[in-house]
């Protein structure tokens, strides 16, 4: 099966709080909305199914939950292999003071595999590549998880990486997720 996801993951909960389908704060939505800037329109409810991989550059869908933030955006997920900090990014870091971060990208049709992790707003480590031009960003030591894998398997892609960097925010591997329901507002940028 195919992956596709370009996403923000930020908790300053316990590991796997996405999984007790914590109730949506869309207060706390708004918040980080108006903490990103642009002007966006509310389309309604989705989910974290819909969210996982946006199919419109303009579509930025939000869940917002006590301990955790869940962001699907293409600029978004892209902007983390610029070699800054995401202005998405530092906006969960004010609104969940002391958060580890996710930015997960996969595109499995043309192999494209992406992720930066940060601890409170600090990057600690990002890596993409594809199959075409290998590695084309790299940039922090490997994270303790990365090391631990590649001991395991010194042969692991880039795809099955970011499937395991997702368990700490998600409880398992994102291919192991269940818990597609999550809910999630879309918002339309206004042109």
């Amino acid at each position: 099966m195919g992956w596709k996801a370009f996403n923000l993951i930020a908790t300053n909960g316990e590991d796997g709080y996405l999984t007790t389908f914590p109730s949506p704060d869309a207060a706390e939505a708004r918040d980080y909305l108006r903490r990103l800037g642009g002007t966006y329109q509310s389309q309604g409810e989705a989910t974290f199914e819909n969210g996982l991989y946006p199919e419109d550059n303009d579509d930025l869908y939000i869940g917002a939950y006590a301990n955790a933030l869940v962001i699907g955006s293409v600029p978004i997920a892209e902007e983390a292999f610029t070699g800054n900090v995401p202005r998405a990014v530092q906006c969960a870091t004010e609104l969940l003071p002391g958060c580890r971060a996710l930015v997960a990208v996969l595109h499995s049709v043309v192999d494209l595999f992406g992720y930066a992790w940060y601890e409170n707003g600090k990057l600690l480590r990002a890596r993409a590549g594809n199959a075409d031009d290998g590695v084309f960003f790299e940039k922090g030591p490997p994270l303790p998880i990365e090391l631990k894998l590649k001991a395991f398997d010194e042969t692991i892609d880039g795809e099955e990486l970011v499937m395991e960097l997702c368990r700490p925010f998600l409880g398992c591997r994102i291919d192991e997720y269940d818990a597609w329901d999550l809910k999630m507002e879309l918002f339309k940028r206004k042109k």
